[in-house]
């Protein structure tokens, strides 16, 4: 697929990403060059945003999974008593191999439950910051 100026506006595309690509003369490019550029320029989040919108739904799941079991051991190792994270991924693997609305539900539940704790842990980590500061 090439990533057109007109995919990047309905798939809302910021203005900054928009001006970043035209300037570096990536519209028109063929997706993998677009987003191997994306990150030898450093614009790694914008390179997963292009990501994402071409995986389907189980797909994109699948990545998540992947990517909050990456990081999973560095917020365990923090928080070793807090198990919503992986709860959560232990849901949305349920609800990939059983695609039903209790598994949706529950994978929702426990998603937001792990959102939750990251946030607090992140405000926590602002808090210590700015009082070293």
């Amino acid at each position: 697929m090439r990533v057109t100026k007109n995919w990047l506006v309905k798939h809302n595309a910021c203005n900054d990403g928009m001006f970043f690509v035209t300037e570096h003369k990536l519209i028109g490019t063929d997706e993998c060059y677009f987003i191997r550029q994306l990150v030898k320029l450093d614009k790694h989040d914008w390179a997963l945003w292009l990501l994402v919108r071409r995986l389907d739904r189980k797909d994109c799941i699948r990545f998540a999974v992947y990517c909050a079991k990456d990081v999973s051991p560095i917020y365990e190792a923090e928080y070793p008593n807090d198990d919503r994270p992986r709860k959560a991924i232990e849901a949305a693997e349920t609800c990939m191999k059983s695609n039903t609305k209790k598994n949706r539900d529950a994978a929702r539940v426990a998603a937001w439950a792990a959102a939750r704790a990251a946030w607090a842990a992140a405000r926590a980590a602002d808090a210590a910051w700015a009082a070293a500061r």
